[in-house]
């Protein structure tokens, strides 16, 4: 038989699990949204998003 103590028991796991779906499709969100294409810069092998170079060592710079 259910009880009050078995049904807010399963209230609170269909809750939290409700809420972690939410969590990973937010979080799932913000990955899409921050995708970013990098480029690898052939003078100093640095990672860039751009055109230029911001490596201070970089020979493009100089």
């Amino acid at each position: 038989m259910l009880s009050i103590q078995k049904i807010l028991v399963l209230i609170a796991i269909i809750w939290i699990i409700w809420t972690l779906f939410r969590l990973f499709d937010r979080r799932n969100k913000n990955l899409k949204d921050k995708n970013i294409n990098l480029v690898k810069c052939a003078a100093c092998g640095m990672w860039i998003d751009g055109e230029k170079c911001k490596n201070a060592d970089c020979s493009k710079n100089l």
